[in-house]
């Protein structure tokens, strides 16, 4: 950036192309390392590298997201993802995911097409009824080099992972219409990931009474969100304005979230060992949990700054 100061961008193991950014600030002899890990993903999630270990970190920024809570082992969302689909599928029903554009909707379909190929889950018909999951989708076709040795292997076997017979992406308004009003059992995954807009709002309006369909949250659902609301157990919410009775089953997937979680943050903040930690991106609660739980495992330096700070 200039004769004094440089950036390192290092695999964050988040989302595609996620980035932890090192900078490097040479002064009077001085040398000053500070890192930002405000995307800190997993090991061991689909698709993409595990995160890439930070060196000679004198201060670091890192997030907070799951700073009080614990997740389900990444290795264990193949086997969440398939319990669910069985159940429903042998009920006759259909499984809705709200999913997120951008990674997740590209994690569930790598995840359905290994249980498929592998013959743990029949072929059932998929839908990515999200005109941004699929221009995403065709991004990561195009960029292999990001993405792990599963990944890898599953190509090598049955070709573009994003592109097979058994997954329809739907273009138009009308198509999405079609896959609302059949009763047949498929899987369909739509944005938005917290279910505020977009058009799985249309598939849990025709979906939600029913109680052979089952409601999938594989992502974190912010305060106040409809997604949220469905997490909690609310058995009566609106859409559109409309109020409809929760009577399909809604099943939480934990080890679907790309952010680390408090033993995770916990054991990567341990190994780069900074020299003061400032904490951002996580709600109050969490935050100061984190804080809480950094100080008890040795770090005295740690801060929580304040906004404006």
């Amino acid at each position: 950036l200039s004769p004094s100061l440089s950036v390192t961008f290092s695999n964050a193991g988040h989302i595609l192309g996620a980035a932890l950014t090192t900078f490097t600030a040479r002064e009077n002899g001085r040398t000053l390392r500070v890192a930002f890990a405000v995307d800190l993903g997993r090991e061991n999630l689909p698709l993409i590298r595990d995160p890439d270990l930070l060196e000679n970190i004198d201060v670091m920024v890192v997030e907070s997201t799951y700073g009080d809570r614990l997740h389900d082992s990444a290795e264990q969302a193949d086997e969440q993802l398939a319990a669910v689909v069985e159940k429903t599928y042998r009920r006759g029903g259909k499984i809705l995911i709200p999913a997120f554009a951008l990674e997740r909707s590209q994690e569930i379909i790598f995840l359905l097409a290994s249980l498929f190929e592998s013959g743990r889950l029949p072929q059932i018909p998929v839908y990515v009824d999200s005109p941004m999951a699929k221009a995403v989708s065709d991004v990561f076709e195009r960029s292999v080099s990001y993405l792990d040795d599963e990944y890898m292997q599953l190509r090598g076997r049955i070709g573009q992972v994003m592109h097979q017979k058994w997954l329809k992406y739907t273009a138009s308004v009308e198509e999405s219409k079609a896959i609302t009003a059949s009763d047949k059992p498929c899987i369909v995954v739509s944005a938005s990931g917290m279910c505020e807009h977009g058009r799985i709002l249309h598939h849990l309006k025709h979906g939600i009474e029913n109680p052979r369909n089952t409601i999938v949250i594989v992502g974190f659902q912010a305060q106040h969100t409809l997604g949220r609301r469905l997490l909690d157990g609310e058995r009566d919410v609106m859409i559109f304005g409309d109020r409809f009775k929760r009577d399909a089953e809604v099943v939480a997937l934990n080890a679907f979230s790309a952010h680390a979680d408090r033993n995770e943050l916990i054991e990567y903040v341990r190994r780069v060992n900074p020299k003061k930690l400032y904490l951002v991106h996580g709600e109050p609660e969490q935050r100061s949990a984190l804080a809480t739980a950094l100080k008890t495992n040795g770090f005295k330096d740690v801060f929580e700054p304040a906004q404006g700070e």
